[in-house]
């Protein structure tokens, strides 16, 4: 049984609509600004319960990076800001922290950012031999978006606990024009 030429534009056209409605829910636009990149790429820093320069393996590292300027996403809840990656990798014997109450962003020497957003919202806890990703969301401050604030040199800082001991970081990422 053939069918007609009108009979199989109507399927061709029917299995098109519908492969364009796939496409276009999965292509949701990026929620970041593309002009911005910076550099280093991440910054690391080890954790180490004995001197630092002895020749044993750090207990931890920590890796910051900064995931990117995002727009304003009202359907996400995360605001216009500047995305911060914290991963955690803990190789040791001890449990690792991070709270995110400890957690600064400054652009340039005196644009501090409001405390951010983060997930989780509590205390990063890494047990033994695991890792752990917090991200954090700095809103950009009150009057000042992506567009208007000077981003050449952002610094986070925080603080990261190796059980009880307190391990003080800084990362500094420079514009990458």
């Amino acid at each position: 049984m053939s069918r007609s030429p009108l009979g199989r534009s109507i399927v061709f056209s029917v299995l098109l609509l519908v492969a364009m409605a796939i496409g276009c829910k999965a292509n949701k636009p990026s929620p970041y600004v593309t002009k911005f990149k910076f550099m280093p790429p991440a910054h690391t820093a080890e954790l180490r319960v004995d001197q630092p320069y002895a020749n044993t393996a750090p207990a931890a590292t920590v890796t910051t990076t900064i995931g990117g300027v995002r727009n304003d996403e009202n359907d996400s809840g995360i605001p216009s800001s500047i995305e911060v990656r914290i991963t955690v990798d803990n190789r040791g014997p001890g449990v690792v922290s991070i709270d995110p109450g400890s957690l600064d962003l400054h652009a340039g020497s005196t644009l501090e950012f409001p405390p951010p957003q983060t997930e989780p919202s509590s205390t990063l806890v890494v047990q033994p031999s695991s890792s752990r990703t917090l991200m954090a969301y700095f809103p950009f401050p009150r009057g000042e978006t992506y567009d208007t604030t000077k981003l050449k040199e952002v610094r986070v800082t925080y603080v990261a606990k190796l059980d009880d001991r307190s391990f003080p970081q800084t990362a500094v990422f420079n514009y990458l024009p």
